[in-house]
């Protein structure tokens, strides 16, 4: 049942934002606020997080396309 409800809140909550932003803009902070939510239970867990710089560095990484398929 929670489950249910959360699915159901979800499309909400995507059509709502997409209506008030752009999607893919929408897309990224959806993206950037699930990460920052599985690294926070992750480290409540007693598990280890990396440093900020190394989270940085991967970013930066990616975004210049080290780690992909090329730049974007």
């Amino acid at each position: 049942m929670i489950m249910c409800f959360i699915w159901g809140a979800t499309w909400i909550a995507i059509k709502t934002g997409v209506s008030l932003v752009p999607p893919i803009q929408f897309s990224g902070a959806r993206f950037l606020a699930a990460g920052a939510l599985l690294l926070a239970f992750w480290w409540c867990a007693g598990h280890w997080v990396p440093a900020i710089a190394v989270l940085l560095g991967v970013i930066v990484l990616d975004r210049w396309g080290c780690l992909t398929n090329g730049p974007r």
